[in-house]
């Protein structure tokens, strides 16, 4: 009993010291559809080579950044363990402001390299930052406003459902899903195609090492299936390895 309580003790302090309020959530959220609002207001108003506008976004754009900072230090670190939404900021200001506003302060040369590689205007990039950040406040609101048991709820049933279902079976179905993704993504690499492949399947060509690492250690109903699966499956991955290192 005494350790339950314990553990229901340390829950509480995460919950409650770990994390920025909701209320600040929402006021940063609120931030990021004016910046949207701006941004897309500036690409109404610029020219194709109006940058100083793009970089006056990205200053803006940096002050809610600072702010859950400042909040993220006053709360400890283990903040960064307990709301993910302030990794979701961070990840977002490096690559989407800080990375962005290259750009714009940028020296003349490397700018002019990297509009070559990525051509875009002022007008352009405005329009892209009004989308993001607007995606980006309406994620941060949705974490605010909902609470996780819901996913909680929803996981334990589908593990309770799901729970019957063979073991062998699921690395079955995970070495299928995982070589699909590792097939197309390799078709890609290798632009033997046109067709954009959309990121879904980059991201299931990863769960490959993953099933390989089960399935090589799985003892039971059809391991010599789940063994062969892994082996080839480690040849695949070397020889899509080999062939782009040699490509590249």
């Amino acid at each position: 009993m005494s350790v339950k309580l314990q553990n229901q003790d340390a829950l509480e302090f995460l919950q409650v010291k770990g994390q920025i309020k909701r209320q600040r959530w929402l006021y940063v959220a609120g931030m990021y559809f004016m910046l949207s609002f701006f941004s897309w207001l500036f690409s109404l108003l610029a020219g194709d080579a109006s940058w100083w506008l793009h970089g006056v976004w990205c200053l803006m754009a940096i002050i809610p950044a600072v702010l859950v900072g400042k909040w993220t230090l006053n709360n400890g670190i283990s903040s960064i363990l307990t709301d993910h939404k302030i990794l979701l900021l961070a990840a977002f200001t490096f690559y989407f402001v800080v990375g962005a506003s290259f750009l714009t302060f940028g020296s003349e040369e490397a700018v002019e390299i990297a509009l070559i590689y990525y051509p875009i205007t002022a007008i352009d990039a405005l329009k892209v930052n009004s989308f993001n950040s607007l995606g980006l406040a309406i994620a941060l609101l949705t974490g605010a406003l909902l609470k996780g048991e819901w996913v909680v709820g929803g996981a334990r049933r589908a593990a309770k459902t799901l729970q019957k279902v063979p073991l062998e079976v699921v690395l079955l179905i995970m070495f299928a899903i995982s070589l699909v993704g590792v097939t197309l993504t390799f078709v890609r690499d290798l632009r033997l195609t046109e067709i954009v492949i959309p990121g879904m399947f980059n991201q299931l060509s990863y769960l490959l090492l993953f099933t390989i690492f089960v399935g090589s250690a799985y003892r039971g109903k059809r391991q010599s299936i789940l063994m062969l699966l892994s082996v080839l499956s480690v040849i695949l991955m070397m020889a899509k390895g080999l062939l782009i290192f040699s490509k590249a």
